[in-house]
């Protein structure tokens, strides 16, 4: 493990952990943050969620704990128990489109915080029951009853198409499998299979796909593993992931380091107030969650060889960008909180 990006990996997700307990996707007051991007100055639950988990191999503590505690006083959160796309760190929405993998993946978090430190249990078993309450109101035993959006943001379910994110019902599943862990709550594990069985029906024509049910998307997308690494939907060596890696490999590697998905646009340039979609760099992010694959699978080498890629073309201040471009026209946010955990938690893995 490289000792000095660690380090930097500890100073860039501390600087992103608030005094009043937000955890924001990146910190665009660095004087090294890049003037012609777009500012992340704003949570996203998910990002803090990975945050938390790579804070936690990092034996820091109390700003998980922060973050927890700021997320009940999100605006919202107490009426409906679920998680909008993003918010200020004030606590009021910023964007209002329902990402519900978000529900999920801070329940993960959190039963990993609780199972590392008891003594908060009695603190967060709220916040526990109101995530997990919120997902099983709007979910109707095969789709949700509300629109949803991505992981990525850019795509929508509709209730009347009972299609799914693939990646986001994977994390409501294992987020009430683990919710249920805490309170032992059979009506969320109900739930929960239910889940797991619409993700694992998503699966056609040789892959599993982004998006399922009446309109298929067929895409190849880095957030399928997922069903590995975190939420453990299926196994590693279950071949109908090794297919769906094997396309992943084909479709979005380029050079050693992948894309985020098929015909992706975000640059995440802005331009006199604009979102510019000059077409996607690869994403660091991508690199360690198919090094993470390799960890598991006990392929070692593979798994170093994915992070290397990644190392051998930061900048000299050892900054981990959103995106890399090979180009010298674009640029990228930079340093981007969720790509510092993920280097940490492939880390991790890898040294197991």
């Amino acid at each position: 493990m490289d000792d000095s990006l660690v380090e930097k990996s500890r100073e860039v997700l501390l600087g992103c952990c608030q005094k009043n307990g937000a955890i924001i996707a990146a910190d665009s007051d660095r004087p090294d943050y890049p003037h012609d991007v777009q500012s992340y100055r704003f949570v996203w639950p998910r990002d803090s969620a990975y945050i938390c988990y790579a804070l936690d191999l990092l034996g820091i503590k109390e700003e998980q704990a922060n973050f927890f505690r700021w997320l009940k006083r999100a605006e919202d959160l107490e009426r409906t128990g679920l998680l909008y796309q993003n918010y200020h760190t004030n606590g009021r929405k910023r964007w209002t489109g329902f990402q519900p993998d978000q529900n999920g993946t801070v329940l993960w978090a959190l039963h990993n915080f609780i199972g590392k430190n008891p003594g908060y249990k009695r603190e967060f078993t709220p916040l526990v029951k109101l995530l997990a309450d919120g997902i099983c109101r709007v979910w109707k035993k095969e789709h949700f009853s509300v629109i949803t959006q991505d992981l990525w943001e850019e795509r929508n379910t509709y209730p009347e198409m009972k299609n799914n994110h693939t990646y986001s019902i994977a994390a409501c599943a294992r987020g009430l499998k683990c919710a249920s862990a805490i309170t032992s709550n059979r009506n969320w594990l109900k739930v929960s299979k239910q889940m797991e069985t619409m993700a694992k029906s998503s699966y056609h024509d040789f892959l599993f796909v982004r998006m399922a049910g009446m309109n298929i998307d067929f895409r190849p997308d880095i957030s399928i593993l997922g069903l590995i690494w975190p939420f453990g939907i299926l196994k590693a060596d279950d071949i109908r992931i090794i297919n769906t890696v094997d396309n992943l490999h084909k479709v979005l590697e380029e050079k050693g380091l992948f894309h985020r998905y098929q015909y992706d646009d975000y640059d995440g340039f802005r331009f006199q107030g604009t979102d510019a979609f000059r077409g996607s760099g690869t994403w660091p992010i991508a690199n360690f969650w198919i090094s993470v694959y390799y960890s598991i699978r006990g392929d070692r080498e593979r798994a170093g060889q994915y992070i290397k890629n990644v190392i051998h073309r930061l900048d000299k201040n050892k900054n981990i960008p959103e995106q890399m471009f090979s180009n010298n026209v674009q640029s990228s946010v930079k340093p981007l909180a969720w790509s510092h955990a993920m280097y940490i938690i492939a880390m991790a893995h890898l040294s197991k």
